[in-house]
């Protein structure tokens, strides 16, 4: 039983109690996993709700709703704490938890709450106009951990990377280069940085021969999508189903479409020579241009455009990650859309990060993107790899600034939390491989899993580990369903100290076994282990890290 259903089972409670009433306190019903075993597996405020309602104390509510609670056979016990709801789980459940973990250890995380619906999530999506920076690089991991937790969880994921292929910004990368070379001025808007004068360089002749800024922009913008933003984010293990290209938008009528419906709403407004769409109308405090008075497309008009073909020709949810600079973009476009089109906004969101500060030394790194002192992503992989960078990027909630620092990420110590997981995996995988060596005892599916449980399930050393196991699925669809990803490496850390403590107390292989009854206990251990290290090995994944054989 998962904690949501444990959830609903209240609320069904709930209306048997209260009747009628119910309806008013239906939606403050939450249940949640114990951080403190020792409570039980699941906690409530329902106590508080019906006690209100009844004018009751919260502990004559749960005389009340024990004789409920009783009816429910996946509950063994239930207990009344400081006001709240307690629930300790029965073994039978964790039980089917270890046989699907030795088993089919990914559909242990796999839930079908996503029921098949479409979503695209798009992230990164930097404009070709020079290499992904470390922000970029926080929207590759929050994108790339999200992706595989609603793949988990049945939804039907395309990822995707929007393409700024026109306009000012590409435009700028052509004049930037021809400064670099002394064809033109240097001005302060200017891009700056080694991959300008690279560039430059590398294609003078081309650079030299075109007076089309448009064009050369195009030109120059496409080699720096393939040779360095691709080319760094393969190197990151992120991969994308589609690359969308904003010319794509208007191959087609559909700006035609989407300015008609528009119209037809009149919604679209003329003036000072430009063409505005009247966000007024719905609330926001200004219009908003929308083709410029030259005929140019806005940013903002390609993003309707896009947009529109996600959630009307392409029919899928959107989930956007953007950085902080875009919040008012993004809260204007989620009014355009649930106003206008009339889109849920559970289908439409947006998540929304801060910046990333970079610590050596114990001093925050100063860096101006403008200037050209920045650091790449690129850069940021040769000093680190890949793993520090992934799990300290997710473990900030989006509203907060990462503070990485470089020297912590280095370390091959309990300081640094990846390594300190990855160690936790190595030494279960060592009790695996010694048992194997040594005594030629091995795990596989069809070992005796219910023979092992039982002894094991009641011992206080095993034990806890297998309640908090069960935790993780209530945690990865919590996960798909509130899109709070930095949960997961912090529960993963806090999981990896109960393994190392595990390891310290329980020497479970041997150098010599005595007799048939010690082999059969170790047996049973070893069935544990590797429930365990199939755990560490999936919360590997999730992460984004790479599995290790040895440390």
């Amino acid at each position: 039983m998962t904690v949501h259903l444990f959830e609903q089972k209240l609320k069904n409670i709930l209306k048997s109690i209260l009747g009628s009433a119910h309806a008013q306190s239906r939606g403050a019903v939450s249940a949640f996993c114990n951080s403190d075993l020792s409570f039980g597996d699941y906690g409530s405020n329902i106590l508080f709700l019906i006690a209100k309602k009844k004018k009751i104390s919260p502990q004559d509510a749960y005389y009340l709703i024990a004789t409920y609670l009783e009816k429910i056979p996946e509950i063994a016990s239930s207990s009344f704490k400081n006001g709240f709801l307690n629930v300790t789980l029965h073994e039978r459940i964790f039980f089917q938890d270890i046989k699907t973990i030795i088993r089919t250890p990914k559909a242990y995380l796999c839930s079908d709450i996503g029921r098949g619906k479409k979503i695209i999530i798009e992230f990164v999506s930097a404009n070709p106009t020079g290499p992904l920076t470390l922000g970029n690089a926080r929207a590759a991991v929050l994108g790339d951990a999200l992706s595989k937790i609603l793949s988990f969880s049945g939804f039907r994921v395309t990822r995707e990377y929007y393409v700024n292929d026109r306009g000012v910004q590409t435009e700028m990368l052509a004049k930037s280069t021809k400064a670099a070379l002394g064809i033109i001025d240097e001005e302060e808007a200017f891009y700056k940085g080694a991959y300008v004068k690279d560039l430059s360089l590398t294609y003078a002749e081309k650079i030299k021969k075109t007076d089309d800024n448009a064009a050369l922009g195009k030109y120059l913008a496409d080699i720096i999508l393939e040779s360095y933003i691709k080319q760094h984010l393969k190197a990151f293990g992120t991969q994308y189903d589609k690359f969308f290209f904003e010319t794509e938008l208007y191959r087609s009528n559909l700006s035609k479409k989407v300015m008609a419906h528009l119209e037809k709403k009149n919604l679209v407004l003329k003036k000072d020579g430009a063409v505005w769409i009247a966000l007024t109308s719905i609330g926001d405090p200004k219009d908003e241009v929308i083709i410029k008075s030259n005929g140019e497309f806005t940013y903002f008009w390609s993003d309707i455009l896009y947009h529109y073909d996600k959630v009307f020709i392409r029919k899928s949810a959107v989930l956007n990650l953007l950085g902080a600079d875009h919040l008012d973009h993004a809260r204007r476009l989620k009014s355009v859309f649930e106003k206008i089109f009339s889109v849920s906004p559970h289908d439409f969101r947006f998540i929304v990060y801060q910046m990333v500060n970079l610590v050596k030394n114990g001093e925050i790194m100063r860096m101006s993107k403008r200037k050209g002192n920045f650091i790449t992503l690129d850069e940021l992989l040769s000093e680190t790899g890949i793993d520090p960078i992934r799990f300290f990027f997710l473990k900030y909630s989006p509203d907060s600034t990462v503070e990485f620092d470089m020297n912590v990420a280095k370390k091959d110590s309990q300081e640094n939390p990846i390594w300190y997981i990855h160690y936790a995996s190595v030494r279960m995988r060592k009790i695996l491989e010694k048992a194997a060596a040594l005594h030629h005892l091995t795990v596989s599916p069809r070992s005796d899993l219910a023979k092992a449980f039982h002894p094991l399930i009641k011992n206080e050393l095993y034990a806890p580990l297998i309640r908090r196991i069960h935790q993780l699925p209530d945690l990865v669809t919590g996960i798909a369903r509130d899109l709070h990803a930095h949960a997961l490496p912090q529960w993963f850390y806090e999981f990896s100290k109960q393994v190392h403590a595990f390891y310290e107390k329980e020497h479970v292989v041997p150098d010599i076994i005595a007799d048939e009854e010690q082999k059969n206990l170790i047996k049973q251990k070893l069935i544990f282990v590797q429930a365990l290290h199939n755990i560490l090995l999936l919360g590997i994944d999730l992460l984004g890290l790479t599995a290790k054989q040895k440390l």
